[in-house]
């Protein structure tokens, strides 16, 4: 009876743990061949040429440990340069027709190839009223330059709320020894 008990709350356990505390973030749109950071997202929508957009792990929500995971690169690497020389990043409150103020300072994530490349790697803590924003597209990421000091290029962020692998094979480890406990007593 307690193996049984226990091999009821591992896989309860187990399958519940599972499910997606991590989530993909995507850029505008839900299509990644479209996850851009361009001056025409801006608000209002300016003329550089410059672009970014996500890197290796790009972006990813950690919702347990209320963590934003940031990877975006600029002007290198197909990304066109920015027009003016780089002073900061950020993330900002506000939907894709609006502006909105500075939430998270990425300025401290930035490494720079030169005045007009670079790219944000690092984690940005997210508290309860940025993860509703996240959750109905209301931030952004915006990067300002010394010809564009209120952002030169911008993009929204869109969750792409897909749990990633690791909790489907936790799920699935979870359920089978649920069923393997049962069967067994």
């Amino acid at each position: 009876m307690k193996r049984e008990i226990f091999g009821i709350i591992l896989g309860l356990g187990l399958a519940a743990s599972a499910y997606a505390d991590v989530y993909e973030i995507g850029l505008n749109t839900l299509t990644p061949s479209d996850w851009l950071l361009k001056g025409s997202y801006e608000v209002p929508a300016n003329a550089s040429t410059a672009t970014g957009g996500p890197v290796g792990g790009g972006l990813s929500y950690d919702s347990a440990t209320e963590s934003l995971s940031v990877n975006i690169i600029y002007g290198k690497f197909g990304f066109q340069p920015l027009q003016g020389s780089f002073t900061s990043g950020g993330l900002y409150s506000g939907n894709s027709s609006s502006t909105g103020p500075l939430l998270a300072d990425l300025t401290p994530l930035h490494f720079a190839f030169s005045s007009k490349a670079g790219y944000f790697e690092g984690t940005v803590h997210v508290d309860r009223a940025m993860e509703n924003q996240l959750w109905t597209s209301d931030l952004y990421i915006n990067i300002n330059s010394t010809l564009f000091p209120v952002g030169e290029i911008r993009a929204q962020l869109v969750p792409v709320t897909i749990p990633e692998p690791t909790s489907w094979m936790l799920f699935a480890g979870g359920f089978a020894a649920l069923l393997m406990f049962r069967k067994r007593h």
